[in-house]
């Protein structure tokens, strides 16, 4: 395998690789054809459940980028707690929290779609045989993805009348 140079300090900074999104992971073998190196070193790395409370660790992740995002929707879309105190339901509130989550998941996912598959930034597949997600996957995935933020929302609506009630303590 060929030693691949980094930028120095920030290399992996965000989850990047030589400072960009789209390149090939460091322990990927470019040698190798697509889909054939192995991942055991990178899934089986003593010390991994420590490198999870490490900050350090956590910023050379993609981890603060899923919570700039989270933290960008709570502060453009705040919710209404004080609404949420009365004694009934208040399902506008549940539907505007659906409907931003919804949007949010889906550009997200959406951007990375197009700028991998359509635009082509990332040219490395995972698959020699296959060109990217076919149009039947894409919207398979869309499906389940919007399955688990029904289920979340689930939650959410078992969550709010416990959060209104400790919040009257």
């Amino acid at each position: 395998m060929k030693e691949r140079k980094g930028i120095g300090f920030f290399e992996g900074f965000l989850g990047t690789v030589e400072g960009s999104f789209y390149k090939t992971p460091r322990w990927v073998d470019l040698d190798k054809a697509p889909g054939y190196t192995s991942m055991e070193d990178v899934l089986y790395q003593k010390g991994w459940v420590m490198d999870i409370f490490n900050p350090v660790k956590w910023l050379w992740s993609v981890t603060p980028i899923w919570c700039a995002v989270a933290a960008l929707v709570y502060w453009a879309f705040p919710y209404d707690l004080e609404s949420v105190e009365a004694k009934e339901m208040q399902w506008s509130l549940v539907v505007e929290r659906i409907w931003i989550h919804f949007w949010t998941m889906h550009c997200f996912v959406g951007f990375w779609h197009v700028t991998i598959y359509l635009f082509k930034f990332s040219t490395r597949n995972f698959s020699q045989t296959i060109e990217g997600p076919s149009k039947s996957r894409l919207f398979h995935n869309m499906y389940y993805s919007t399955l688990g933020l029904k289920l979340q929302f689930l939650y959410f609506i078992g969550y709010l009348p416990v959060s209104s009630h400790c919040r009257r303590w």
